[in-house]
């Protein structure tokens, strides 16, 4: 069911409406309706009636101390948010003072179908946002290596010149590189872990080569 927060007598504003996606937050502008108002309340309710009677009331808090002033003038925010770990709350700011009241929104008087539906897609949005924040670090230790590795082939070339051995380690590392940056392209979480071992083996053999000629030289 939609979360809501009612207006005045039996009229509401839909704040969050049923299956919106989460981690999330709903905004919306309130103003005083009467001169001299120094407080607001805010009843949210939850339910798909067009009255706000006939939706089931979750709480009531009050934003006070605000500013005396005419009826209109001064302003309220007033916003749901579920956020990663699921955890329902509304709060309500006045956006002069910077004054703030936040409440959560408890198990206890939701519908529970529908707090264990957007706990649910919380979390699966969390393990999500976690796996592509960790391909991104693979993806970015193949693009690092591929770097260095470029860096090292000049030397190592030069420094191989004659020797077999040398240069089918260079080839082969070259090779490293080439099915690395295609995986880059269109490599998974899978190809590019891989990469990123196998690249640094690649590495690690050509900086061997270069201090095993640097040694022979002297």
């Amino acid at each position: 069911a939609a979360l809501r927060v009612q207006r005045r007598d039996d009229v509401f504003r839909v704040e969050l409406r049923r299956n919106t996606r989460v981690p999330c937050r709903v905004p919306s502008l309130f103003t005083t309706s009467r001169d001299e108002q120094d407080r607001l309340k805010i009843v949210v309710l939850q339910g798909e009636s067009a009255h706000a009677s006939e939706n089931d009331l979750l709480q009531e808090f009050a934003l006070t101390r605000l500013r005396s002033a005419a009826a209109g003038e001064v302003e309220v925010e007033v916003a749901f948010g579920i956020d990663e770990d699921g955890i329902f709350s509304v709060s309500a700011k006045d956006l002069e003072t910077g004054e703030e009241t936040t409440v959560e929104i408890t198990g206890e008087s939701m519908d529970a179908e529908e707090l264990e539906r957007m706990s649910r897609e919380s979390h699966e949005y969390l393990e999500e946002r976690r796996a592509g924040e960790a391909e991104e670090r693979l993806r970015q230790g193949v693009e690092s290596l591929v770097a260095e590795l470029e860096r090292i082939f000049p030397d190592a070339e030069r420094t191989a010149a004659g020797n077999p051995m040398h240069t089918l380690t260079i080839t082969h590392a070259r090779h490293a590189v080439d099915v690395a940056r295609k995986a880059l392209v269109d490599g998974g979480r899978g190809a590019l872990a891989e990469q990123v071992v196998v690249l640094e083996d690649a590495k690690s053999m050509l900086e061997k080569l270069l201090v095993e000629t640097d040694a022979e030289r002297r």
